[in-house]
């Protein structure tokens, strides 16, 4: 009998199974994940390679297959109970309700759009607000571990931050509470038997650039999209520009949930009317080393992992 590679996986395994989806499957972010596991599955008994998701022109959507595993339709049903929740416990908190109102209008309208999103007039006024907040807190780690630096002053006519200090260290306070209390309730509605907690539900970010060699973690930009998706996120990996087309290789970032929750600066079931096709956590950049714990190229993507 081969040996178990999962405890939750009850069938035997042919002895020879391909080195690439053996790496896939163990790797951290596929250990609990249903999708993952159910292609690791198909692939042992066909003796094929595991298939990750076609690029597709367009939005990046899960395919029907992933859908099944997902119970996405729970967060269509939770959004509006969920947004009214997060905005009524902003507004407790003291934050500005105009600046609020241009922070929801900028999520659901404007960030699903690419081209705009991180140079728009508000994007820059919101990463503004996490960098003043993180200078405030973190001294010299703020933006050190980003490509990125928010400059307001060259915008024009000029701009002031969206928020105070204050108040964007409120909205990752009641995104990260809400996330655990909402989390919960999505993996009872789940019911899987791999994926029982927070702490196993991964989320990835998916990228085609340039190098690939960098050992710790630094976001290209004070706002980056994370997915509890793996569709999303492969296809992503596959999206490349003209600049990193011939020198480029696909990326997947991933972790699990708890290592971005305290720097989500927004969750589309928290946000009316924000597109839900791709499950985003909108995530401000880390301030303190992070390495990454795993590195691997599997199958011509390379997999870096944190925690």
């Amino acid at each position: 009998m081969a040996k178990k590679l999962h405890a939750g996986l009850d069938e035997d395994f042919p002895c020879e199974i391909d080195r690439q989806n053996l790496l896939y499957i163990t790797n951290e972010s596929h250990l609990y994940d249903r999708h993952a596991i159910e292609r690791f599955m198909k692939s042992a008994a066909s003796g094929e390679p595991i298939r990750i998701a076609e690029y597709q022109p367009g939005k990046k959507e899960m395919d029907d297959e992933e859908k099944k595993y997902r119970s996405s339709g729970f967060f269509e049903k939770s959004q509006d109970e969920w947004s009214s929740i997060f905005f009524a416990q902003a507004l407790g908190k003291g934050i500005s309700e105009e600046a609020l109102e241009d922070y929801i209008l900028f999520f659901s309208r404007v960030w699903t759009d690419s081209a705009p999103r991180q140079k728009s007039a508000t994007s820059s006024r919101i990463k503004a607000s996490i960098f003043n907040s993180d200078l405030e807190r973190f001294k010299a780690d703020a933006g050190r571990f980003c490509c990125e630096r928010p400059d307001i002053k060259s915008l024009y006519p000029p701009q002031e931050p969206l928020f105070t200090p204050g108040e964007i260290r409120k909205i990752f306070e009641i995104n990260s509470r809400l996330l655990d209390v909402f989390i919960g309730s999505y993996l009872e509605e789940l019911s899987d038997r791999f994926c029982t907690s927070i702490n196993k539900l991964y989320v990835g970010r998916g990228v085609f650039q340039d190098g690939g060699d960098e050992v710790m973690r630094k976001e290209r930009n004070y706002l980056s999209s994370y997915s509890i998706f793996l569709g999303p996120v492969e296809q992503f990996s596959q999206t490349h520009t003209k600049k990193t087309k011939d020198n480029g290789a696909s990326v997947i970032y991933s972790a699990p949930l708890p290592a971005v929750q305290e720097r989500v600066v927004a969750f589309a079931p928290f946000i009316k009317g924000m597109a839900l096709d791709q499950l985003e956590l909108v995530v401000a950049p880390p301030v303190h080393e992070t390495f990454f714990c795993r590195n691997e190229l599997i199958s011509g993507v390379r997999y870096k992992s944190f925690d």
